[in-house]
């Protein structure tokens, strides 16, 4: 791959003022910034230095989509349908030549890497290509076919779905814990993936590290049901925030002191109502529960 080298921009040379909205947009676009830095600072584009690159590339397009969706929620179907199949295009070019950096990576490419390292890497990989899938829907909804409802191992894919968040899992100084052996349900594997990752995530959201978080999924069998539970310590929701939590921009912080743009929720319960299932959120004195009962495999 042929070197691109790096020039940057001249002193005295006025920059272009951008207006960005919102603290999540303003800190995606800076940690772009950032990483483009540190390549730049490298010399030129090779190596560490080219991944570096395209992590800036694909970190300016993650925050420009949740702004994207945010914005477009509060507009007609046909706009809201353009500005996000907008920017999953943008998105979908820097997510694929990451993942291919990634694995190149892992595989030893530029050089030795641990055993931690590769397997840190591979769930990296493992994550953009789920990004992937979602992106493809979104610019080809006429090509997806329906939720695919087989036997879902929900102990497995939970378990999966809790490595997956492990970085931010360390960041939040957090403990996941999978409860006891999960049993298995009728659903979508990837889609049961989804559904856990977000309620996973939103708990790490909300959290403390100096409260020693603590996150719970657990599940239970009743009656040709399977009742799953994310629970943890966290500051819960309100009453007025569990009446709209899954609509589509409904959030569980009214104080915008927690990041986000009420998305998680709405798609957890998208994806339940499509495998016939239900979710709610029961009242709890301490921390939030989020219960999901699907129909048992």
């Amino acid at each position: 791959m042929q070197a691109v080298p790096w020039r940057p921009v001249a002193a005295g040379v006025p920059l272009p003022r951008v207006r960005v909205p919102g603290r999540e947009l303003r800190t995606g676009l800076l940690s772009a910034v950032a990483l483009a830095l540190v390549a730049a600072a490298t010399g030129p584009l090779t190596g560490l230095a080219e991944l570096l690159s395209l992590a800036a590339g694909a970190g300016l397009c993650a925050a420009l989509v949740p702004s994207s969706i945010a914005t477009a929620a509060h507009r007609g179907a046909r706009a809201r349908t353009e500005e996000l199949r907008a920017a999953a295009h943008d998105l979908r070019g820097p997510l694929g030549t990451v993942n291919t950096y990634l694995e190149l990576i892992a595989t030893g490419a530029y050089g030795p890497v641990s055993a931690e390292a590769h397997d840190a890497l591979m769930r990296a990989s493992e994550m953009t290509k789920r990004a992937q899938h979602v992106v493809d829907s979104t610019l080809h909804p006429d090509r997806m076919a329906a939720l695919s409802l087989t036997t879902v191992d929900l102990d497995e894919v939970a378990r999966e779905a809790v490595a997956a968040l492990d970085a931010t899992t360390r960041a939040r100084c957090a403990v996941v814990t999978v409860e006891g052996a999960l049993p298995p349900v009728s659903g979508d594997a990837t889609a049961v993936f989804r559904v856990v990752e977000n309620l996973v995530q939103n708990s790490l959201k909300y959290g403390d590290c100096a409260d020693g978080l603590r996150v719970t999924v657990r599940a239970r069998y009743a009656r040709g049901r399977v009742t799953m539970e994310v629970s943890d310590n966290g500051r819960g929701f309100s009453r007025s925030a569990r009446a709209h939590a899954f609509r589509l921009g409904g959030r569980g912080d009214t104080t915008g002191e927690v990041e986000g743009h009420g998305l998680g929720l709405a798609t957890v319960r998208r994806l339940v109502l499509e495998m016939h299932g239900r979710v709610e959120i029961p009242r709890s004195k301490h921390g939030a529960i989020v219960r999901v009962t699907l129909p048992a495999a």
